[in-house]
């Protein structure tokens, strides 16, 4: 059997600022500024913005039996058409990424505490220990050697007095200690190859019956999304997987969930604000990002329905503000 190798394609040639406005005003985009449109390119980058214009672009007739195919994507853009538009969805996607980060990160310090804590009271070295992993079987077995060279490496390398000084004073560090230098994939894996007892420890303190493996699987997801999110990757439409289950958002109390919207933005909302009213009553996270959301600009095809949320509104986190007292920061 033969096979043939299609012959990859050298990179396209570098382009002037002015060569990249060229480009643009050739294939049908209108700029209002020109000079400030050059600034904007030199300060973010051409490459990243094209990300953002892309649904502008015209789509190629379907030759595809399968409707259910995305079209190709032309090079020209649709009428109407104007850079400034989709600088501003730039923007307005930055400002919904660091959001998303700030409620990542209240959860991931609530997270490391708790573990802290229910696995300290048993073992003060509990996440050196194997007895507390599902080490008998050989995929978590690699994990937890994984973690505890990527564990070492932290502690060797760190610059902090903290864990020098525990590094000096103790044969090992505390649990306590060592989740102050975990990222937030180091927590999810950890959680992952605990054994289902402490997974269960875990989510009892979150009020979370019966879902270790569903909050295994948002922690995943919320991972991704943080990465995305520290790396200012677009994120307004971005496809989510694994999708977040329905049964980790059962204390919202949502009436239902497409599988549609549990791969999408909405999910990642939902799955915050689920895990963050389970440690914290009084909470403005949702009520800002509600504000930010609303300031979506009007650009065709840019929409609430590309975010998760049917009948393109935000009708279902209203129903949550209206619920949940989010006027105060406890």
């Amino acid at each position: 059997m033969s096979y043939y190798v299609i012959p990859k394609k050298e990179p396209k040639p570098h382009k002037t600022y002015q060569q990249q406005i060229d480009i643009l005003v050739s294939r049908g985009m209108f700029i209002k500024d020109i000079k400030r449109a050059k600034r904007k390119l030199s300060h973010i980058g051409y490459y990243r913005l094209s990300g953002y214009w892309y649904i502008a672009r015209k789509e190629a007739a379907n030759s595809n039996s399968n409707p259910n195919k995305l079209n190709k994507r032309l090079d020209d853009f649709q009428e109407g058409t104007i850079f400034e538009d989709f600088y501003n969805l730039y923007l307005f996607d930055k400002d919904i990424r660091l959001h998303l980060f700030c409620g990542i990160e209240r959860i991931e310090n609530y997270l490391k505490a708790i573990i802290a804590y229910e696995l300290g009271k048993s073992n003060p070295c509990a996440h050196l220990n194997k007895n507390f992993f599902k080490v008998d079987k050989p995929k978590y077995n690699h994990k937890f050697v994984e973690y505890r060279k990527k564990l070492e490496s932290k502690i060797v390398n760190s610059k902090d007095d903290f864990i020098k000084w525990n590094d000096e004073n103790y044969k090992n560090i505390p649990i306590w200690v060592a989740t102050e230098i975990w990222d937030f994939g180091m927590l999810s894996n950890f959680y992952q190859i605990l054994k289902h007892n402490y997974q269960q420890s875990i989510c009892t303190r979150l009020g979370i019956i019966d879902s270790t493996k569903h909050l295994e699987n948002c922690l995943h997801t919320l991972n991704i999304i943080r990465n995305k999110c520290a790396h200012n990757s677009r994120l307004w439409n971005y496809s989510v997987k694994p999708p977040i289950s329905p049964r980790l958002l059962n204390n919202l109390e949502i009436d239902s969930l497409q599988d549609y919207s549990l791969t999408r933005l909405k999910a990642v909302i939902l799955a915050i604000w689920s895990l963050t009213t389970r440690f914290s009553k009084n909470s403005d996270w949702l009520i800002k990002m509600v504000k930010l959301l609303e300031q979506k600009p009007n650009i065709p095809n840019v929409d609430y329905y590309n975010m998760g949320f049917f009948n393109n509104d935000l009708k279902v986190l209203y129903q949550l503000l209206d619920k949940y007292d989010c006027t105060q920061t406890n």
